[in-house]
């Protein structure tokens, strides 16, 4: 996933990270053969709005790479990333939704 947000804490900019484009110019550098297959979906994040939805704040946690975020992060932490979850997510029949893409890359030596 690629981020953007200057509602980071302290100025501080996510930058993009795609390992997947890492791994391939990694592949072509050393001229092994490679392959890409990616996965693109949408995810319900409707539910972390909501402070009090388990499945809400096990998806918070899960995003965040955390346990208890929203209990145990910094309250202004907590509000800027479910700001930024907000920024790069849509609204569909009443629900939000954000994207996902994945990829697999299958390198082998040629």
């Amino acid at each position: 996933m690629k981020l953007h947000s200057p509602r980071l804490p302290n100025d501080v900019a996510c930058q993009t990270f795609d390992p997947a484009d890492q791994l391939i110019q990694i592949a072509k550098e050393y001229g092994w053969k490679h392959e890409v297959y990616t996965q693109e979906y949408l995810i319900d994040v409707t539910e972390v709005f909501h402070p009090k939805s388990t499945e809400g704040n096990l998806l918070l946690d899960f995003m965040t790479h955390s346990i208890n975020f929203r209990e145990t992060a910094d309250k202004q932490l907590v509000e800027e990333i479910l700001a930024l979850i907000k920024d790069l997510s849509f609204v569909k029949d009443g629900k939000r939704f954000g994207e996902i893409k994945e990829a697999l890359v299958v390198i082998s030596k040629a």
